[in-house]
């Protein structure tokens, strides 16, 4: 959050006075999706192999081998 905010900053400083909202609303929309689109490209939580796994059908994964399981310790 605090990155985006002073890229947001950044940005509406170069220009200092605006004609009217409608023009900070575009500046500020244009730059978070541009931010949103790095974001998006750069960081992946997932794998695309992993999400291809998603669209699989159960039955493939009811087939395969359960993890070994250990029992608990106490």
């Amino acid at each position: 959050m605090e990155r985006l905010n002073r890229e947001v900053k950044r940005s509406t400083n170069v220009i200092c006075i605006f004609p009217n909202a409608e023009s900070v609303v575009r500046l500020v929309g244009s730059v978070l999706i541009e931010i949103n689109n790095e974001w998006q490209a750069a960081r992946r939580y997932f794998s695309l192999e992993s999400m291809r796994r998603l669209d699989e059908p159960l039955e493939v994964y009811l087939s395969l081998p359960t993890p070994l399981r250990l029992a608990p310790i106490r």
